[in-house]
């Protein structure tokens, strides 16, 4: 007898749809910038992935490529133009950025009225209390795929191993606020494995290949997969996706599953950046 094929929370299919219904609404007019400073391909090849989907329905694109050698006054020198220009609506810091350069000090320097990744103190101070705001690009595709594909979050146990700034801090606070009790684990949590296997929703942003195998994974749980480490062969996830397939109830490919999503969510919130 065959096995059953895991049940696939299929980022490419639902954020193709998103895209479609974003086209209809004739989004001509609407620019989006990027910063860049780094020369990791991996990134690079993400970059034009964000600007391709957005051509595709009527969006200029912008880059600002400081190279990987950029410095924190270059950086905050482009914010600088960015937050100045008219032709830009709303614009990311893509990350990586140099070592010496702190994210958050240059993410503070984004206009709030421009923040197309909702990373400002201003929306993550929105997000954290519950107000309207521009939700950040990666937690709002990783909810939105999961409605998509009717994932009940009220009441359920979530396990979100990641705290940073990007994925892990935002939704875990995002998921309480749909109703979920959340645990947030990261590399000083003692006995990860009794936090996740007890998880109905399982998130992984901790940049780890393989780090959460079968065993970890509680019978029919959820697998939300946000890593995307590039190997020699092939892109990794965090998850080992052979493994944990065979007991969980939904599960995310890499790639092919939260990427598509985080980039459909950033254009989204470059429309309603242009709204407002």
């Amino acid at each position: 007898m065959a096995k059953p094929k895991p049940r696939l929370l299929d980022g490419t299919a639902a954020a193709t749809k998103r895209l479609k219904r974003l086209a209809k609404r004739k989004p001509g007019g609407l620019t989006l910038g990027i910063i860049m400073a780094t020369d990791n391909a991996a990134t690079r090849t993400y970059v034009r992935q964000k600007q391709r989907r957005a051509e595709e329905i009527g969006y200029r694109v912008l880059i600002d490529d400081l190279g990987p050698k950029a410095t924190r006054r270059q950086l905050l020198d482009a914010c600088g133009r960015m937050n100045r220009s008219k032709r830009i609506t709303g614009y990311i810091v893509q990350l990586p950025l140099p070592k010496a350069v702190d994210p958050l000090e240059i993410f503070a320097a984004v206009d709030p009225h421009k923040d197309a990744d909702g990373l400002t103190p201003e929306n993550l101070g929105k997000l954290y209390t519950n107000r309207p705001g521009i939700l950040p690009a990666t937690p709002k595709g990783i909810l939105e795929l999961l409605d998509d594909y009717r994932v009940d979050l009220r009441g359920i146990r979530a396990t979100v191993v990641g705290k940073g700034i990007l994925t892990g801090l935002p939704l875990a606070t995002m998921l309480s606020h749909r109703g979920a009790t959340v645990t947030s684990c990261d590399r000083y949590t003692t006995d990860l494995a009794r936090h996740t296997a007890s998880a109905d929703l399982l998130v992984v942003a901790a940049g780890k290949p393989n780090l959460i195998t079968g065993r970890m994974v509680k019978l029919g749980a959820t697998v939300v997969d946000v890593g995307a480490t590039r190997l020699k062969t092939r892109l990794a996830g965090d998850v080992n996706f052979a493994a944990a397939a065979k007991r969980t109830g939904w599960i995310t490919p890499v790639p092919g599953g939260v990427g598509p999503m985080t980039v459909v969510s950033l254009l989204e919130n470059v429309h309603q950046l242009g709204k407002n």
